[in-house]
This record gives structure tokens, C-alpha cells and sequence, in this order.
């Protein structure tokens, strides 16, 4: 498992906010026009993220561990062990994230 000073900034925050399921923090470690592409959808900004959010954790209550960092180019990919209330709880998922001015400006989970 990773500690929060192997992570960029945004990243622990990200994960503190959804593991209280805040969903305000958690949106707000977003760039306003972020994209998030999570099951075959894709969500557009921070209204569209605070929805996405707010669904899931009211259908999966996702709980989220670091467990492995690793740097491809501009691209960090976090593998996350996610608990919840859905089928293969837990399981681990790698998290596809791109960071600019300290937000995350793109999303992928898979």
C-alpha cells in the first residue's frame, strides 16, 4: 500500500474526498472542464463529474486503497483496491489520470 507522500497532492485529496464520500472535495480536485471516461461513459465537467459521483457512491459506496504508482509519460496510472457493495468486492482497477496546475484534467478507470 502506498502512503499519501508517494502521491501527487490532488491524488490523496481525491481519495480522502471519496473515501468520506464528499462529493464537493471530491469535484473540486477536478479542473472545471475535466473529463472522466469510467464504464464505457464519459463524463464533462465538474457537473457532470459531481453526478457521476454522486451515482455511484449511492450504488457502490466505494472505498479506495492506493496500492501501486507508476509513471507513463504525462500519463499516471494508480492501481486502487475498491471496495464496496458491488459484485468481486474488492477488486483491484488501475486509474489513468492526468494532472495539470495540481488538478486532474482527464480520468480514465479500467
Amino acid at each position: 500500500m502506498l502512503n499519501d507522500k508517494e502521491l501527487p497532492s490532488v491524488l490523496t485529496e481525491f481519495l480522502k474526498a471519496q473515501n468520506k464520500y464528499d462529493t464537493e472535495a471530491f469535484v473540486q480536485a477536478f479542473a472545471a472542464d475535466a473529463i472522466v471516461h469510467d464504464e464505457g461513459n464519459n463524463y464533462y465537467g465538474s457537473v457532470q463529474i459531481k453526478q457521476w459521483n454522486e451515482a455511484t457512491n449511492a450504488k457502490c459506496h466505494t472505498q479506495m486503497e492506493p496500492l501501486e504508482l507508476a509513471i507513463d509519460g504525462q500519463e499516471i496510472i494508480l492501481t486502487i483496491l475498491m471496495s464496496g457493495t458491488f459484485d468481486g468486492s474488492p477488486l483491484p482497477a488501475r486509474f489513468h489520470f492526468k494532472i495539470s496546475n495540481d488538478k486532474i484534467i482527464s480520468l480514465s478507470v479500467g
